[in-house]
């Protein structure tokens, strides 16, 4: 096999990472689609006020890409992306960027060895290999709502919140109070008229002590780089040392959990209100959180939560079954993403035409988060059972990454086609993972984004990241098998993968969207 024709989905920081270590690997026949007008994924479409990432910014970039200039502990939105852009010019990866570009069908051709990919625009392109950056959190979850249609003011999703939304001098209502409320919360406090946040259920919130960086902090991560590696590498282990609290029977995380409720009181006005903000499960069962002004924000005059759940929307706001009524002409949907269902809007079809979607009817899964039996060729970033609770998801996507070069490096050692993990393989991952998973909190008793209705997680990884890294570099031998094509034939007609209609292909007897709970 003389080349290898890569298509990357997604043009975010694990669409910048694989197509950096292609780079790196002298590969350059690559094309990245990316369905927006320009990279960053996540941190070009989250615009809300406030947003930030809530893991310290020494650790929040690339190994071999350290950004020394860092201008806070914890970025904010514009410094992330900037970062992110800044790698597409040192890199040189223009070039290889398709905007505006999304990719809504992949079909394996089982003669040719090849995937066709269909664009919402109707165009086909063929390639050897597809990377899918897309991850778990690029689909914004937007439930419905009894009497939405009456409502007379704005409903916007936080992850569609831009610049542009006014909310100064407005009756506010926020839905929900997790990762993206505790950041816009504050923020729109400051110059709302009012402001309601509808909870449904609490989160356990840690101060995070943001500040910015010092000018001689500064001069000192540029005249000596060491400083900022080594940073990144305290932090890394000081946060792979925290994992054991995750066990349910850590006696670890049961203190843990005492010492941040006294915190936790000791920052929210009245014992009323601590008795709604904190919560009544395992610490780690859902998102911890970071914030320093979120639960202070309650102790504002024109600032209330209110835990009923939705009744209905009226025309001027909010009805909650206690039979209140919220005044709003601005509605905030801080409710997250669809996390369960990977690569749901895409018709995934491998081998055979069998369908990614029908494989994950009863959850999620991949060896390693990234392969999938039956879909050659076919790697995941950010995939199932590949999150994290505790440590930077920027660490995952280095080791998946360059697993994956290793798998195109032995396709080209072997003048191989296609690899394709076994079946034995990835059953053996999934029982492994899920038994672990098991043993966490992550399986506790809350409601969360890491898992289906049904208990099973889907998203979190069962170990810390150095365990991941060294899972990731091993190439068991009966891991993955490869072919060569043994002849050629007509490839699908461009108006659809072969399979037949789209959307049927997506229907699912257990879907994960439908069996999800009602938000409040």
């Amino acid at each position: 096999m003389s080349r290898q024709r890569v298509a990357i989905l997604g043009a975010g920081a694990a669409g910048i990472c694989m197509a950096i270590r292609l780079v790196q690997a002298g590969r350059r026949d690559f094309t990245v689609f990316e369905k927006s007008a320009g990279v960053g994924g996540t941190w070009r479409e989250n615009t809300y006020p406030g947003a930030s990432c809530d893991i310290p910014s020494m650790l929040y970039c690339f190994s071999f890409a350290q950004k020394l200039d860092w201008t806070r502990k914890f970025a904010k939105q514009p410094e992330i992306l900037a970062y992110l852009e800044s790698l597409v010019t040192r890199y040189e990866l223009a070039p290889h960027l398709r905007f505006d570009s999304d990719v809504r069908a992949l079909a394996w051709d089982d003669a040719t060895h090849v995937w066709h990919l269909r664009l919402a625009n109707g165009a086909t392109h063929e390639f050897d290999v597809v990377v899918s950056g897309l991850g778990q959190l690029s689909v914004p979850r937007v439930p419905t709502f009894p009497g939405i249609d009456s409502f007379e003011g704005d409903v916007v999703h936080s992850a569609r919140f831009g610049r542009d939304v006014p909310y100064a001098d407005r009756d506010v209502v926020v839905i929900g109070n997790a990762a993206s409320a505790v950041q816009l919360v504050p923020r729109i406090a400051e110059v709302a008229r009012s402001l309601r946040v509808l909870q449904r259920t609490p989160s356990w919130v840690g101060v995070r002590n943001d500040r910015d960086h010092t000018r001689f902090e500064l001069w000192l991560f540029r005249t000596f780089p060491s400083t900022a590696l080594f940073i990144r590498t305290f932090m890394r282990s000081l946060f792979d040392s925290w994992f054991p609290i995750l066990k349910k029977d850590s006696r670890w995380r049961r203190f843990f959990e005492w010492y941040r409720r006294r915190e936790m009181r000791a920052r929210i006005a009245t014992e009323a209100l601590a008795e709604k903000l904190i919560p009544d499960f395992p610490i780690g069962c859902t998102r911890f959180l970071f914030s320093d002004d979120y639960l202070e924000t309650y102790a504002r005059s024109n600032v209330a939560l209110v835990t009923s759940p939705i009744e209905t929307f009226v025309q001027g706001g909010v009805s909650t079954r206690d039979g209140e009524t919220h005044a709003a002409d601005l509605v905030v949907l801080a409710t997250g993403f669809d996390t369960l269902d990977f690569l749901a809007r895409l018709d995934v079809r491998g081998v055979g035409g069998r369908v990614l979607a029908e494989v994950y009817c009863d959850g999620a899964h991949a060896y390693l988060g990234i392969s999938v039996p039956e879909f050659p060729n076919l790697f995941q970033l950010y995939g199932p059972n590949t999150n994290l609770g505790h440590n930077s998801i920027l660490i995952m996507l280095e080791a998946q990454t360059a697993h994956v070069v290793a798998l195109l490096e032995r396709m080209t050692r072997e003048d191989a086609s296609a690899i394709e993990v076994t079946d034995t393989a990835a059953r053996a991952f999934d029982a492994e993972i899920q038994g672990e998973l098991a043993t966490l909190v992550f399986s506790g008793d809350c409601q969360s984004w890491y898992k289906r209705p049904d208990g099973r997680v889907t998203n979190n990884w069962a170990y810390d990241t150095r365990a991941y890294e060294r899972r990731t570099r091993e190439f068991p031998s009966a891991a993955y098998r490869v072919s060569r094509r043994q002849g050629m034939s007509a490839p699908p007609p461009p108006d659809a993968p072969d399979g037949g209609d789209e959307e049927g292909a997506r229907q699912c007897t257990h879907s994960s969207k439908r069996n999800s709970p009602s938000l409040p």
